[in-house]
Formats: C-alpha cells, structure tokens, sequence
C-alpha cells in the first residue's frame, strides 16, 4: 500500500532482527526512506509508545534516515500522531508519515486491488466477500455493461428518452411497446444509462 501511495519501489526483509527496517527505499546510495512496521492487535497505544521510544529511536538514530514512516495496527489519535512525531523529531517529517489502523484501512479502500491480491484479508472484507460470492452476477452484469456503452454512442437523445424518464419518476413504470426494429432495446438501454448517470 505504501508503494502505491509514495510512487516508489521498496526494499523488503527476510524475518528476523531488523535492525529497525522492515521497509526501505534506496536510491542507490543508502536508505532515503525507512518505515517500521509495528502490529499490535490487542495492545493499547501506551505499548506501542514505549516500544517506539525505547526499542526503536537508538536504532532510527544510528541509520539516520531522510525520511522515518511508521505504520502501526494501533489505532492512533491525533494528539497520539504529534507525540510519534515529537519522539522521532527530525526524522518523521509531518503526522502524514504516520499511519495507524484507519489509515492503513482508507488506503485498502483507496487501492482495493491489493485487498485482491492478498488473500489473508479476504475474510475481512465484505465488499470483497461478496464479490465472489456474487461473481457470475457481476460478471454478466459488467459485461452486459460493456455492451450498453458501446452501443449508446450510436444513440440520439430524443423525446422519447423524456418521456419514458418522467413515467418512471411519477408511476415507477414504464412499457415500451412498438414494431420492431423502431429502438425499443436501445431506448431502455439509454434509460438504464441515465439511471447510472453515465449520459
């Protein structure tokens, strides 16, 4: 997700003593960027507070990096955010390079195909869930969708469209009826355009 947000490619690390990266940038020369990562799913901020100050500022100190990005499964105030930053001054540059779980969680909303790509979150995400639970259904209807955009550039808006519009807005339905070949299909495919507000 932080690749997709910053635009740059990331280092990652096999398990095991970090020395305070799980993630870096490099532009050849040394660490621009690190970011270290910290999940604690049932502890309060004060731990991940302690474990900041007291497990990782020696070790953003002696790698001394550009730029120093937390991201954490603790939810965080913003009052929570200063305090990281005060500890990590000069290294955190703005609160922006803090993220905490509602960060981290508006940007699976913000890059939804990484959700896709990571199966483990798939039991969290009703969105996701439904997806494939309903996927011959969006299928059929993203298809048909398609179609519904490639045939409308032929359509002319007419009266008719007006008509059939206002019907269904006042009665809540409308019949098309006529011989063949006069538009019914394309006037109701221009109405469900119009409902989608793509015309």
């Amino acid at each position: 997700m932080l690749q997709k947000e910053f635009n740059i490619t990331l280092e990652c690390f096999t398990a095991g003593r970090d020395g305070g990266i799980d993630l870096c940038y490099n532009d050849g020369s040394d660490c621009q960027i690190l970011i270290q990562v910290k999940h604690y799913p049932d502890s309060r901020y004060s731990k991940l507070k302690s474990d900041l100050r007291n497990k990782e500022l020696d070790k953003v100190k002696r790698n001394s990096p550009k730029r120093y990005i937390v991201a954490t499964s603790v939810g965080l105030t913003p009052k929570n955010k200063s305090e990281i930053m005060n500890i990590f001054n000069p290294y955190i540059l703005s609160t922006g390079d803090i993220f905490g779980k509602s960060n981290l969680n508006n940007l699976l909303g913000k890059y939804p195909d990484i959700e896709i790509q990571n199966f483990k979150l798939w039991l969290t995400s009703t969105p996701l869930l439904n997806k494939f639970l309903h996927n011959s259904i969006i299928t059929i209807s993203n298809m048909e969708l398609n179609e519904l955009r490639s045939k409308l550039k032929y359509f002319v808006r007419n009266e008719n469209l007006n008509v059939a519009s206002r019907l269904l807005e006042q009665q809540h339905i409308c019949i098309i009826a006529g011989i063949p070949g006069i538009g019914k299909t394309m006037l109701a495919r221009a109405l469900i355009m119009e409902y989608m507000g793509t015309i």
